[in-house]
């Protein structure tokens, strides 16, 4: 709930979500109904519900791909230990979907506050002021990933050009290290969606002070 603002039941207007269990047309009502039309909050609402529901899509088919990591895992081990034959490449299979299921997963982790964070400091100031630090921490966030993003991208498309392969799997590296930059630029603009929203907080408690 924000600072001086009621809202409706079910709904987390600190972290501008909409609960999954109501369908978009319901979700869109509610939007409607406690900022009004056309206004800005409603847009950013809204934006940032549909940011939450890709970053859920995209965690989920990252997670996905533990089931094969582990299957990976566990026949190489039967396979060595009964019948002394692993399978071939199978330490860079693991390193591969390792690469799916961390990268996919980096917004949704993001959006559930499941990173690691600090909060000696900044849980003994005001709220005001940890949402500076909140912002700040966008700021820096957005500008570190989007670093990540375009060097990945260059990675992905100088990889597909000499045909990189991998040393024992002999597949070809691109489409892993493509996932490194699709899971940065959703990671980014998972931030932004956060930094819109603090800054929707901080302004609607600016306006109440006036």
């Amino acid at each position: 709930m924000m600072d001086g603002v009621e809202s409706p039941a079910g709904w987390d207007a600190e972290s501008a979500i909409i609960p999954a269990r109501y369908s978009a047309s319901q979700r869109s009502n509610k939007c409607s109904s406690y900022f009004g039309k056309n206004s800005d909050e409603e847009n950013m609402l809204r934006l940032a519900a549909i940011q939450r529901q890709f970053s859920v899509i995209i965690g989920n088919i990252g997670a996905f791909f533990l089931i094969p990591l582990m299957l990976l895992t566990v026949v190489d081990v039967l396979l060595r230990y009964f019948l002394n034959a692993p399978i071939r490449g199978t330490s860079e299979w693991s390193e591969f979907l390792l690469v799916v299921v961390i990268w996919l997963g980096f917004a949704y982790t993001m959006q559930t506050k499941g990173h690691i964070s600090i909060e000696l400091f900044v849980s003994r100031i005001s709220e005001r002021k940890q949402t500076y630090a909140d912002i700040f921490a966008y700021f820096i966030g957005l500008f570190i990933m989007a670093i990540v993003a375009w060097m990945s991208y260059k990675l992905a498309v100088n990889s597909w050009v000499l045909g990189e392969i991998g040393e024992n799997s002999r597949f070809p590296l691109y489409p892993f290290k493509g996932i490194l930059f699709i899971g940065s630029a959703i990671f980014f603009i998972e931030l932004l969606a956060q930094l819109l929203i603090h800054l929707l907080k901080l302004r609607r408690k600016m306006l109440k002070e006036v």
